[in-house]
């Protein structure tokens, strides 16, 4: 084994730390230093901690401390109780797959997709859930009698919950054309490929769609978007007189660095390159497209809880798998990959850079 090898983290190292709460990088430098600067990653985690404290609703924080309380161990301490005896070693080079994961189009593969969906659930590719979806989707009172659409289909789980819920026609838009793959074939599985249908399309250069629709949900579907104008003029005109558009999506805060090193690490993770734009801009491309304002809210707390429920259940999940079957490792390297883009949304969230804002609109 080479010295590099012999230094460098395990892989199943790395996944534990992120269920621990600690960052991966602090990590990787805690051990190549025998942990000798455990004492000093604590004390930015609680400085860190303490200012985005007074940031979060009453309710998230109880909810973190009755049920996301992570225990209170050092980094040295952690490893005393994971030595390397006790575990396999890997050949994974977690340095590399952060230089080499440049964000292209058509990253998006069928492993990647069933990965994410043993974090999120069936359908899902981020936070949502059949229940949340309908939820958020409320306002736009769908019936039998209106045509839908969802931009961001993913593979088809809101599309879907939404078909179910109010038996009408969606379509479903999705930019991956490996995950629209998916999700049509999860439609044609559920027998509603006619109903709920997950159609590939260029969001970056979109001008139409199929056809006309009474209410529109774009789920995190913008900010990836360089040409954030023409994708929202076209969904305005893809809209019917008295059409109802609702977004969720991650926006910069007015206080954001988007030069910093955390958002620096989260382009090189996506799967598209991301491109939050401020509220002040979000909300002038509505009026460009002459739609109406009529509501707007801050969901940056409930999708920190979405994102602290899936951490938890993410530990449960990876706890199922055998790291020393071989065959399982490249599911174990796409979770890896998952829970650490996943880890740095949720500290960008934490520390102000971005937060998930809701807008209604109306034509």
């Amino acid at each position: 084994m080479s010295n590099n090898n012999k230094n460098k983290p395990k892989l199943s190292t790395r996944l534990k730390a992120w269920w621990h709460g600690y960052d991966v990088d602090d990590v990787v430098a805690t051990e190549s230093k025998n942990h000798n600067n455990a004492p000093a990653i604590k004390e930015e985690k609680a400085n860190s901690a303490a200012a985005t404290e007074e940031h979060k609703p009453s309710w998230l924080k109880e909810e973190e401390e009755a049920e996301y309380h992570f225990e209170d161990t050092s980094v040295a301490e952690y490893d005393a109780e994971n030595s390397p005896e006790d575990e396999e070693e890997d050949d994974y080079d977690y340095e590399a797959m952060l230089k080499n994961h440049i964000p292209v189009k058509a990253v998006w593969d069928t492993e990647r997709a069933h990965v994410a969906q043993m974090f999120w659930g069936d359908g899902y590719c981020g936070p949502g859930g059949p229940d949340n979806i309908i939820n958020m989707t409320a306002e736009l009172r769908i019936n039998s009698r209106r045509t839908t659409m969802v931009l961001g289909g993913g593979v088809g789980g809101p599309v879907r919950a939404i078909q179910k819920e109010y038996d009408t026609e969606v379509d479903g838009y999705e930019p991956s054309e490996q995950l629209a793959k998916d999700g049509m074939e999860m439609s044609q599985e559920a027998g509603v490929s006619d109903m709920a249908p997950i159609i590939h399309l260029d969001l970056e250069n979109a001008t139409e769609f199929n056809r006309s629709y009474d209410r529109v949900y774009a789920k995190e579907a913008l900010f990836t978007i360089e040409a954030k104008d023409k994708l929202v003029g076209a969904i305005a005109n893809s809209m019917k007189e008295d059409g109802v558009l609702l977004i969720t999506d991650y926006i910069a805060t007015d206080s954001a660095n988007l030069d910093n090193p955390l958002f620096q690490k989260w382009k090189l993770l996506e799967p598209y390159e991301p491109r939050p734009v401020k509220e002040n801009l979000m909300e002038s491309l509505f009026a460009l497209s002459g739609l109406t304002l009529k509501s707007k809210e801050d969901l940056t707390g409930f999708y920190l809880h979405l994102m602290e429920q899936t951490r938890e259940h993410a530990r449960e999940v990876i706890s199922t798998i055998d790291s020393s079957d071989e065959s399982k490792l490249n599911t174990i390297k796409y979770m890896h990959n998952e829970a650490v883009l996943w880890d740095t949304r949720l500290r960008l969230l934490q520390k102000g850079d971005l937060k998930v804002m809701k807008y209604i609109c109306a034509k």
